[in-house]
């Protein structure tokens, strides 16, 4: 499945599509899905099964090159650099 956040040009509210051949497909607001990507990482094992089951007629499609794509974590939980990484391998050895 692939799964993006994006906006497009005319309105600046974030959305959550889908991949679909050529076309990311918008997932509908409402009935159980999550507004945004961060919403459905947060509840996965609810959501997967509800996007998987999504058909490209049920969402708005886009064209990828009218998009703006969003990072898929906007607001990360944490922030990890090499050098933590760097110091756990030392010690690991």
């Amino acid at each position: 499945m692939k799964i993006c956040a994006f906006r497009t040009k005319d309105d600046p509210r974030e959305r959550m599509g889908l991949g679909r051949g050529d076309q990311i497909v918008e997932v509908p607001r409402g009935e159980g899905m999550p507004a945004t990507l961060a919403e459905a990482i947060l509840d996965w094992k609810r959501c997967r099964p509800l996007l998987s089951e999504l058909k490209p007629k049920d969402g708005r499609a886009h064209d990828p090159a009218d998009v703006f794509f969003l990072p898929p974590v906007s607001r990360p939980g944490s922030f990890r650099d090499f050098y933590a990484f760097e110091q756990h391998v030392k010690t690991a050895r």
